[in-house]
């Protein structure tokens, strides 16, 4: 698989691990029976003042500014809310690429290896910014799942910036470099980085054994006993 693939698997497990917290909210809220504290509405939108037109082509006096900037009215938006506002959004999607909306996001994570690189790109940010939306302040307010992976150096820049995405099971786990001075990008073929399918301008990601499985067989084999040293 490419990395446009690797991205794209990591974002669908990351997603499924904050919608599953998310119906862990909106379970808890549907099982207090109270109405859930006010979380905040997207914002209305916001346009210049502009006058109506009539079907002769004249105009009509200015809308008014007040009902263009009217803030929203107060409105409880429950945990189910956000619930089905991401539920909505992930049929959108899956509308989008063509794949059935039955089965909702292991579907779309089942048929990303089949997707061409470029598919699997769109993908990878489409499930990235869904990911982001709901770990966001105003929603969840959730970090991503990782952890520094230490004592290993990225194998493209050297520096010891690797994390481990570790959302989904264990085989499926991700190493990707955080550098956030200079960011770690693959230039293409010759690269060493030695990700498969190298693709110029990608951030860099790895599957977790393979870096491991790297660094193991790096290490110098220790002698064993009737082995000379």
């Amino acid at each position: 698989m490419s990395p446009h693939h690797l991205h794209a698997l990591a974002a669908a497990w990351s997603l499924r691990a904050a919608r599953e917290r998310l119906a862990e909210l909106a379970r808890e809220e549907a099982a207090r029976n109270v109405w859930a504290e006010q979380l905040p509405a997207a914002p209305i939108l916001r346009a210049p003042t502009y006058g109506s037109r009539h079907a002769t082509g004249s105009h009509a006096d200015p809308v008014s500014a007040t009902l263009t900037t009217e803030e929203p009215p107060a409105r409880n938006i429950t945990w189910r809310t956000r619930q089905e506002t991401a539920h909505h959004r992930l049929d959108g999607i899956a509308r989008m690429f063509g794949i059935p909306q039955t089965g909702g996001l292991a579907r779309i994570r089942d048929a990303i290896p089949q997707m061409l690189p470029g598919t699997a790109r769109l993908m990878a940010k489409h499930l990235q910014d869904e990911d982001a939306l709901i770990r966001s302040r105003d929603w969840l307010d959730l970090p991503p799942d990782r952890e520094p992976l230490p004592g290993i150096a990225c194998p493209a820049c050297d520096h010891r910036t690797l994390y481990v995405q570790q959302a989904g099971p264990q085989e499926a786990w991700t190493v990707v470099c955080a550098r956030t001075d200079n960011p770690c990008l693959c230039v293409g073929q010759g690269c060493p980085c030695g990700m498969d399918g190298a693709v110029e301008g990608v951030a860099h990601i790895w599957l977790r054994h393979v870096v491991l499985g790297a660094v193991a067989g790096a290490a110098p084999t220790q002698p064993t006993e009737g082995t000379a040293a």
